[in-house]
């Protein structure tokens, strides 16, 4: 739900798991992590951020808080 594009590495294909204070995100146990993201999936994110590149979120939410903004899946 707290995905933003930095957290995506396209180079590594991983993505980082960090704390988001600005967004009331806390990591458990505070310990940031990367996985490996599948390459069909970063080839569907390189084209929502191309085709979107207003929005900060790269996963949709389904909260009403205008600080999220939903990718329309």
């Amino acid at each position: 739900m707290y995905l933003e594009w930095p957290d995506i590495s396209f180079t590594t294909k991983t993505l980082t798991i960090h704390s988001k204070p600005a967004l009331g995100f806390r990591i458990k146990g505070k310990e940031e992590r990367s996985m490996p993201v599948p390459d069909d999936l970063l080839k569907r994110l390189k084209k929502y951020k191309r085709d979107n590149p207003e929005k900060s979120l790269s996963l949709e939410t389904r909260r009403t808080d205008p600080k999220f903004i939903c990718c329309g899946c």
